[in-house]
């Protein structure tokens, strides 16, 4: 069957309005895939970040209960030194005590 020369430029504006579609569908599909690229480098991004921040955080939450640690330390060694002094006097409060009974009692 013969077709005319209007009937094959309808034609052929149809094959091209076919290839722009699909040439556009592409380009969408590409552009899809930029997005998913992009989603996936900006979550990883994000991601490293956190661990960075994250691992900041427990250093210095370590760093802090270690100060912590030293503050308790001090403060028992301190308390030590002063009980310990109060059982010296303590004691030369006993012996002195004893030396006055002894005193009154002879």
């Amino acid at each position: 069957v013969a077709i005319s020369k209007e009937e094959q430029k309808a034609m052929d504006e149809l094959r091209y309005a076919l290839k722009q579609y699909g040439d556009i569908q592409n380009l969408f599909e590409s552009h899809s895939n930029q997005i998913d690229d992009a989603v996936a480098n900006m979550k990883s991004v994000v991601d490293q970040e956190m661990e960075r921040i994250t691992q900041m955080l427990i250093k210095r939450n370590e760093s802090l209960h270690n100060q912590i640690d030293g503050w308790k330390s001090s403060k028992l060694e301190n308390m030590d030194k002063r009980i310990s002094i109060l059982i010296q006097h303590q004691q030369t409060l006993k012996s002195t005590l004893n030396e006055c009974d002894e005193l009154l009692t002879n």
